[in-house]
C-alpha cells in the first residue's frame, strides 16, 4: 500500500493540479477509520469490488489523529490502533494507496461543498463510498445527502453504506471501545472482525507498556499471542490522570506471566524488544 502525507488546506485555490497517474481516477473514501472494524471492512470491501472493476485504484483519506481530539479535546474517545496499526488494517483491507492528514481547526472550518470540491479536484474520485452516518466540514454539516448533491455537478458517483448489525446491535468502534473496556473480548473481535490487538513495548522482565491514546482492556487475566506464541497477561489498568485529552505517555499496563489459563483472547503487538531471558523462564 503506498502511504501519502497531504493537506486538504490549498494555498492556491482554484489552481489545476498536476497529478500522478495514480490519481487520474480512484474510488475514493473519507473518515477516522478507527479500529478498521467489521463495519469498515464492509465499506472497504465494496468499495474495493468497485476499483477492481473500473481498473482504477482504492484510495482511502484518513487522520493521524481522531478529530475529536481537535474538536472536543476533553471528551475525545482513546483509540482502537495505533497510527502504524491503522494503516496496516487499511493495507491488509486491500487499500491501495491512503492519505494520510493531520486535522486541525483550518481544516475544521472549511464548509462541506468547499471540502468535497477540494477532494474531487485533488484526487479525481469517479466513485466516492461514504457510511450511512459519516460526518464531514465544518461543524459536521456534511452528510451523505450532501456528498449526493455534489456528485453530478463535480463528477462522480456516491455510494452510501448502511448500517451493519452484529451481535444484537450496530457495529461502531464506540461500542467496541465499550466492550473492551468492560473485558468483553468476544464481543469486541466479533465487532472487530479479529483479535483486538495493543502495540506496546514488552521489556525484558515482561511488562507491557503502550500509548496512553489506546482502549485497555478492563483488569484481569487474559490470553495473549506474541510472536507466534501463547501467553497469560495480567493487566491492570493504568491510573491515566483526570479526564482529559490523550497525551503522548508511554505507560505500563500489564506483566505477561508463564501462567497457563487463557480464556479471553487479545492480540498483543510486539514493537519493543522481547529478551532471551523471558524464553527462558517458560514464556
Amino acid at each position: 500500500m503506498r502511504l501519502t502525507i497531504d493537506s486538504l488546506i490549498d494555498p492556491n485555490p482554484g489552481a489545476e493540479r498536476a497529478l500522478p497517474p495514480s490519481r487520474q481516477g480512484c474510488v475514493f473514501t473519507l473518515g477516522t477509520f478507527d479500529g478498521a472494524h467489521a463495519g469498515h471492512a464492509r465499506l472497504l470491501n465494496r468499495a474495493k469490488r468497485t476499483a477492481r472493476l473500473r481498473s482504477l485504484p482504492l484510495i482511502v483519506l484518513t487522520f493521524r489523529r481522531n478529530p475529536l481530539e481537535t474538536l472536543t479535546p476533553d471528551h475525545a474517545p482513546r483509540s482502537l490502533a495505533t497510527i502504524a496499526g491503522k494503516l496496516s488494517a487499511l493495507s491488509s483491507l486491500g487499500v491501495d494507496e491512503t492519505i494520510l492528514c493531520d486535522f486541525d481547526t483550518q481544516l475544521a472550518s472549511i464548509p462541506p461543498d468547499a471540502l468535497i470540491a477540494s477532494i474531487a479536484q485533488r484526487y479525481r474520485p469517479a466513485d466516492w463510498f461514504v457510511g450511512f452516518n459519516n460526518t464531514f466540514g465544518q461543524s459536521g454539516l456534511g452528510t451523505p445527502d450532501t456528498l449526493r448533491q455534489s456528485s453530478e455537478r463535480l463528477g462522480f458517483r456516491t455510494h452510501v453504506i448502511p448500517a451493519m448489525s452484529l451481535a444484537g446491535g450496530v457495529v461502531s468502534s464506540s461500542r467496541i471501545r465499550v466492550a473492551i473496556t468492560q473485558g468483553d473480548m468476544p464481543l469486541a473481535q466479533t465487532l472487530l472482525g479479529r483479535r483486538y490487538t495493543l502495540q506496546g513495548h514488552v521489556s525484558s522482565s515482561g511488562v507491557l507498556s503502550v500509548s496512553d491514546r489506546l482502549v485497555i482492556p478492563a483488569a484481569g487475566s487474559y490470553s495473549v499471542s506474541l510472536d507466534g506464541m501463547e501467553f497469560t497477561i495480567k493487566l491492570i489498568p493504568p491510573r491515566l490522570g483526570p479526564p482529559g485529552p490523550p497525551t503522548d505517555a508511554v505507560v505500563p499496563v500489564g506483566r505477561i506471566l508463564p501462567s497457563a489459563n487463557q480464556r479471553i483472547p487479545i492480540g498483543i503487538k510486539q514493537v519493543g524488544f522481547v529478551s532471551r531471558a523471558l524464553a527462558r523462564t517458560g514464556m
